[in-house]
């Protein structure tokens, strides 16, 4: 009998011992635990979800990545526009002197390109034009289209596109003194019209109360065509001072 009771003693020893070598977490330890896994989650879920607007900092081989924006290619840039060009040419009192009808034709044609630096007027057609001395005044020279019984018409013809032209033109005159009245006679053409390359477009220079008229007249033009030209035969002469030309 006292065998058997020291065999049941050393069991429960035995089963008590077994059982302390297993200790069961606190309830704190367990709080710890799931709080760091917990962490570890959530550190996971926010670097799996950068916003794309934070590219582009991707690390190759150690630096970091950050691509050229090229901007669009303005469709201004494409067409360009080449400006105007505006040329001016005095005929009253110019530096090219006078020239007669015969001679008209080249060197004024030369004179314009002079002034212009370039081959602006291709060739100039004339028929009783000049730039004559002594008109309006007895100091003065100016181009002259037409004669005392004659029409005249001065065609220019231009290496560019005439967009515009703008002219000066006065009214015919060459005032004298009468030599027995020792009055000044007017001497002013009374038919005085400046047409401009055709019969629709035109400058009225007709005297006003036997007084002279200067006028500017500008013209819209599409072509490498210039003419000026008078009608009456009789007393229609103009006076032409300037011109300037937009292409």
């Amino acid at each position: 009998m006292k065998i058997g009771k020291v065999l049941a003693l050393v069991s429960v020893v035995v089963l008590i011992g077994c059982s302390r070598g297993k200790t069961p977490k606190s309830s704190s330890e367990q709080e710890l635990s799931s709080s760091s896994l917990n962490n570890e989650s959530s550190s996971l879920v926010t670097s799996s979800s950068i916003s794309s607007s934070s590219w582009p900092r991707i690390p190759i081989g150690g630096t970091s990545f950050t691509p050229i924006s090229i901007p669009p290619k303005s469709s201004s840039s494409q067409d360009e526009i080449t400006p105007d060009v505006t040329l001016s040419f005095n005929f009253y009192n110019p530096t090219c002197g006078t020239m007669s009808t015969e001679v008209l034709n080249e060197r004024l044609a030369a004179y314009m390109n002079e002034v212009a630096g370039t081959t602006f007027v291709t060739s100039i057609k004339n028929t009783k034009c000049q730039i004559a001395s002594g008109i309006p005044t007895s100091r003065s020279s100016v181009l002259v289209i037409g004669a005392a019984s004659s029409a005249g018409s001065l065609e220019f013809n231009f290496s560019s596109s005439i967009k515009k032209v703008t002219i000066l033109a006065e009214t015919y005159h060459k005032p004298y003194t009468d030599p027995q009245t020792g009055e000044e006679v007017p001497n002013i053409d009374p038919n005085s019209v400046c047409y401009i390359n055709d019969d629709s477009t035109f400058i009225n220079l007709k005297p006003n109360k036997e007084k002279p008229i200067e006028k500017e007249y500008s013209v819209v033009m599409k072509g490498k065509r210039l003419k000026l030209y008078t009608k009456e035969d009789i007393k229609s002469r103009v006076l032409i001072k300037s011109m300037t030309f937009i292409y």
